[in-house]
This record gives C-alpha cells, structure tokens and sequence, in this order.
C-alpha cells in the first residue's frame, strides 16, 4: 500500500480533450510533485452504471503539461492511495469527488501465457448503481504462499495448500514471505486465556505489538475468543469486563496500524489468517505496466 502526498503538495486532476473519436479525454492525475499518471479515457466522468476503460500513457511531467489550451476539468486532489491494482483518488469539490482506478490482469487470446493489463476508472456513482457489479475482481491466478511459523509455537496452525517454514521470530507467530525473502505481513495468536494472562503484564504485550507494528507494514493480532466472550461479566475471571474492553479499545487507537481479528476458535482463526495472508499476497504484486500490454 502506497501513501501518495496530499493536498497541500498541492498534486492536481486534469482533463484534456484529445480529438480522438474512441478515446475523446485524456485525464492526468499528479501523484507526485510535477508527475502525472496519464490516462486517455472514454468520458469525462463514468456515470450512473458505467466503468470506464482507461488507456494507461507512460507518465507526464509538469513542463510537458499542454500549457496552451485549458483543461476540460481541473481541481485539486485532497487524497490519494494505491492498495494493490487499486488507485484510489479523492478529489477537492462537492460533487463528483469520489473515484478509483482498477488494474486487473487478462490472459492474450492470441499468445499463450501472456498477459496484459486493462484499467478501469470507476465512481461512487456507478458503483452505487451496479452495486457490487462495477466491482471489478483483482482476483488473478491463486497464489501459493510461503508462510513462516515461529519454531516455539506449540499446536500451530496447518496451512495444508501452502509452504510453511519453521523459524524463530523476532515478533509474532506467523508470517508472510514475499518472492525476495522478505517478511510482509506478521501475525501474533493469542488464545482466550493467553489474552487475559497477557493483561497482568500489560506492558510487556504492548513492547511487542509496538515491536510487531514498527518492524511491519502489515500486522495483526488474532484473539481465539469472540468479543462478547472476553467482555461477559459472567465469563471474566481475574479482570473485570470493563477493564478487558479498555484493553482492546486500546488496541486500535495506540497501534493504528494494527488488524485485531476475534475468532471463535482454532480452526476459524487459522482460515483467517490464510485468507489475510492471501489478500496481502495479491495486493504485494505490482500492477502490470503498458509495455506488458498485449499487441
């Protein structure tokens, strides 16, 4: 996931006419101070219902802007995002603000195990018509994972369709590796008695969780419990509800970076972290570029 600058880099959405009768617009959309990602599109703004297919132009720089003609629609950008093959883009105006950028991978029709890359810009708007149908899935090939489980964790979970490794980790219980070796994602399990043991020596879980958080970019935490099971008054032992709801209050605004999952049981909290780890995977790859497009 990449943060881009925000507004006050004072980053800039420009539309051109171009002339072209298939693609009539061309939109650039700054990124970065004086770089633009290029775009020529098929509308000036996809409407109720509608995608609209994006062809991807290698980036423009500022002094390369067509300074002698004005922009069919220009404004400021207040946010912006990418999240795997997803772009999104949050503009500074009332209305038609809201958008994103979906790259998704074909296969060629023509060439055997080539790939290409299609684009496509969809609003607030059309994904409010077409509900989840504008949604248009990033699901791609499966991807096997290379997952690594501390070597001190006892009655582990199995991942049966993937690759898992024994090491002794810094932080955490599981974690995910990239194609380069890197760790990407870690992930620290606490069963229901483990997380109400670690509340009598609070400090020390929170030394490894903000450890877990500044080492990686993507965290979480997974409590073999339902919520209400750890906040029942009945069901509290040697802490009161209060206090136990206090504590995972506290996880989400001391670590913002961090995914807290309640999971009934074992098996649950397993599927979880498979799917999470997944997820991860696919947004990890880098959107394909437009030398990637088939012919």
């Amino acid at each position: 996931m990449t943060d881009y600058p925000q507004a006050s880099a004072g980053l800039r959405w420009l539309l051109y006419k171009t002339g072209h009768e298939r693609f009539p617009f061309r939109l650039l959309v700054e990124h970065a101070p004086g770089t633009f990602l290029c775009f020529d599109v098929q509308d000036r703004w996809p409407g109720p219902g509608k995608s609209v297919f994006c062809l991807a132009r290698p980036e423009v720089r500022a002094e390369d802007l067509p300074l002698d003609r004005e922009p069919e629609d220009s404004c400021a950008i207040t946010f912006i995002r990418r999240y795997g093959r997803k772009l999104t883009v949050l503009l500074d105006r009332k209305n038609r603000k809201r958008s994103w950028f979906l790259t998704i991978e074909k296969r060629s029709k023509t060439t055997p195990g080539k790939t290409y890359a299609q684009t496509f810009w969809i609003t607030q708007a059309s994904a409010a018509a077409r509900r989840g149908g504008a949604y248009l899935s990033s699901r791609g090939k499966a991807h096997d994972l290379a997952i690594v489980r501390d070597s001190r964790e006892r009655y582990g979970y199995s991942f049966p369709r993937h690759e898992v490794a024994r090491e002794a980790m810094p932080v955490g219980d599981y974690a995910l590796r990239d194609a380069t070796g890197a760790l990407v994602a870690v992930v620290e399990r606490k069963t229901r008695d483990q997380f109400l043991a670690d509340i009598g020596t609070l400090e020390v879980m929170r030394a490894r969780l903000l450890e877990m958080t500044a080492r990686y970019r993507n965290c979480a935490l997974v409590i073999e419990a339902n919520y209400s099971d750890l906040v029942n008054p009945k069901k509290a032992r040697f802490y009161s509800a209060g206090l136990v709801a206090d504590v995972i209050a506290e996880l989400a605004t001391a670590y913002p970076g961090l995914q807290v999952a309640f999971c009934s049981n074992r098996k649950f909290a397993a599927e979880w972290v498979e799917r999470y780890f997944t997820r991860i995977a696919r947004n990890e790859d880098p959107p394909q570029t437009t030398s990637d497009r088939a012919p």
